[in-house]
């Protein structure tokens, strides 16, 4: 162990190698200790969280360690943008510095890869794309060694529409019972990755692991010494979102199709299974159109298992002509296996009364049963060593969210200081005359609010918010003409080109959603305040709050103290974060949330947040703006 220490402080030490021959380096005592941290979780099989904030680098300082290392280590980010980031970046400058560095493997999830089984699927159905292009895809699987949506030889535009119809997920993979799976390129990506010393992975790949190895693909983690989670604050979320069970109504759909060929050809004479399929379809679609119908607020509905009676008592009907088919006609073993994992989904939804929550988000509905899942806990028994990293991880002082989430109770957790001064360089204003974000002038005093503070600051202006209905409506509200430019994230927009604009711009403003809460780097003037509208609690009937409840009954938690706000809290940080992302920036937060000065748990979320000056006056505000250097006023003007 005091091998592995020396090599890391020989490299980022105030005299090391870095120092002196990487050019721009510059020597941190906590990085060089966040690295230290690694080598010992390493070298000690001692699993370990760390809150590492914007600024200390701990990218380096755990890929370091991993390279130094002689033991099987993957390390997993947030999404493949970051993996391509960490590749790109910290990866090859190790590469360009030190001498003998072991290859960094990377593995993507099976949605970039073209499944050979849906390809063929959508060109029989007729998908326009697909067939229009159909030889050129031949030729291309023909070659191809990757099966990687982004080396077909087509115009983006195609590869979308390919990376839409002719991939799945990892719920949607039907694994060994596919009929090409011994020519899948996901699972040939996933052999090669297992032979992988030093392997990079995505959270999603991450998460789903283990259910595709229960469907016959190699598990890459039980094979792992040590698993290094970045951006690990993802985790609670993800995990809640991926370990459920559903039926998915695109999938579905498809099936329903290769039963209607299978009862057209070679099951022609099983007039029973025929009718039976009818009703089928017909159930499946009156349940849409019964969903269709109900209001819904944020695309999820809770349905009583009970309901879906009718749709249990078909499947299992059903089951039993696919099984003398598959007996007497021909192989539909992989169709029928489907059918029994829905079958039992609904089984054990009715037997246990746990609710049906049916996701109406997509264009195809999805019938979604939470389950109580601890793969974290589970590998760490069978050897696996966890260090989990993030700039957010704590909650009001500590991180009992984050082990509660994962299962985790022993988890020795380390935090390090905020590198960004906001005592110093932030302002965080709480503006105490706006109505409750549930009153419905709510957005149009928020809209005359950031114009006010906007057209006051010299800089650009992010304004978050916790909803894309929210967005919209703040959108309509603005003026027609206004003197600098403002930029919409519209859901499909191209997410770097619109930063990449603000960026240029310096003093636009920014509504956006979703993905802008974090990940977004914009140092200087060209980001002087982030502006948010609301905690950004979870809808109460969220998919995300539905898993909390079962999780609170099982362990006897409160669902609200103890999943959703430290959620919220988590959430409303990293878009905080944004802000100061080096140590010159200056800036604004603005929270438009007053029920932070009006609830009980208020003062857990302001006490969450990064320590710095709060006023509630906008007269305070212009003052301010004119001493921190970010006023476009040398003296502010009158108030109107």
């Amino acid at each position: 162990m005091a091998t592995k220490q020396l090599q890391v402080n020989d490299y980022l030490s105030s005299e090391g190698i870095f120092v002196k021959q990487w050019p721009g380096f510059q020597f941190r005592s906590d990085q060089l200790d966040i690295a230290e941290t690694v080598v010992s979780a390493i070298a000690d099989n001692q699993s370990i969280a760390m809150e590492a904030p914007t600024g200390l680098g701990k990218t380096l300082a755990y890929l370091l360690p991993a390279l130094l290392s002689d033991k099987k280590i993957i390390i997993s980010v947030g999404n493949r943008t970051l993996q391509d980031h960490l590749w790109l970046g910290e990866f090859h400058k190790l590469k360009m510095v030190l001498d003998d560095v072991r290859d960094l493997k990377i593995l993507k999830g099976c949605e970039n890869y073209v499944c050979r089984s849906r390809l063929v699927e959508q060109f029989e159905i007729g998908n326009s794309t697909i067939a229009e292009h159909w030889n050129v895809l031949l030729q291309w699987l023909a070659v191809t060694e990757s099966g990687e949506v982004e080396s077909v030889p087509l115009n983006q535009q195609t590869k979308h529409v390919l990376s839409e119809t002719a991939t799945v997920t990892s719920a949607q993979c039907l694994g060994q019972q596919c009929t090409e799976f011994h020519r899948c390129y996901f699972q040939r990506a996933r052999v090669q990755a297992l032979e992988a010393k030093l392997l990079l992975i995505n959270h999603s790949l991450l998460l789903s692991d283990n259910r595709l190895f229960e469907k016959g693909m190699l598990a890459l983690l039980p094979a792992a010494d040590v698993v290094i989670v970045d951006e690990a604050h993802q985790l609670p979320d993800m995990l809640c979102r991926s370990n459920t069970e559903m039926i998915d109504g695109h999938q579905f759909n498809g099936w329903l199709n290769r039963m209607k060929r299978v009862f057209a050809h070679g099951a022609a004479s099983y007039t029973y299974g025929r009718e039976l399929l009818k009703r089928l379809h017909a159930v499946w679609s009156s349940i849409r159109s019964q969903l269709a119908d109900q209001e819904h607020h944020s695309g999820v509905i809770i349905v009583a298992p009970a309901s879906f009676k009718p749709l249990l008592s078909l499947f299992q009907e059903f089951a039993v002509q696919l099984q003398h088919i598959h007996l007497a006609v021909q192989d539909i073993n992989a169709d029928l296996q489907k059918l029994r994992e829905w079958q039992r989904l609904l089984e054990q939804a009715i037997t246990s009364q746990r609710a049906i929550h049916c996701d109406l988000n997509s264009e195809n509905i999805r019938l979604i049963s939470p389950t109580l899942s601890k793969p974290f806990a589970r590998l760490q028994q069978q050897g696996v060593t966890w260090v989990f990293l993030s700039a957010t991880l704590v909650v009001d002082g500590d991180i009992r969210y984050f082990k509660r989430a994962l299962s985790l109770p022993e988890l020795e957790f380390k935090t390090y200081q905020a590198a960004m001064d906001y005592e110093r360089n932030a302002l965080l204003w709480l503006p105490q005359d706006l109505p409750e974000p549930d009153d419905e002038l709510f957005y149009r005093a928020w809209t005359v609010l950031l114009l006010k503070v906007w057209e006051r600051l010299d800089g650009g202006l992010l304004a978050l918010f916790s909803s894309h209905q929210a967005l919209q409506q703040v959108a309509k509200e603005l003026p027609e003409t206004l003197p600098r430019t403002v930029l919409v994230f519209h859901p499909g927009d191209d997410r770097q080109e619109i930063l990449q604009r603000f960026r240029q711009e310096r003093d636009a403003l920014l509504l956006a959603t979703g993905s802008f809460w974090e990940g977004v780097d914009i140092p200087g003037a060209a980001l002087s305040c982030v502006a948010i509208d609301k905690l950004p609690f979870a809808a109460p009937n969220d998919l995300l709050a539905q898993v909390w409840k079962s999780m609170a009954a099982e362990n006897q938690d409160h669902w609200f103290n103890d999943y959703m706000l430290p959620q919220a809290v988590t959430r409303l940080r990293q878009g905080i974060g944004r802000l100061l992302r080096n140590p010159q920036d200056k800036g604004l937060v603005i929270l438009g949330d007053v029920r932070v000065k009006k609830r009980p748990y208020g003062h857990r979320v302001l006490s969450s947040l990064p320590k710095m000056p709060v006023i509630s006056e906008f007269h305070q505000l212009e003052e301010i703006l004119v001493q921190k250097g970010i006023s476009r006023y040398p003296m502010s003007p009158e108030l109107e």
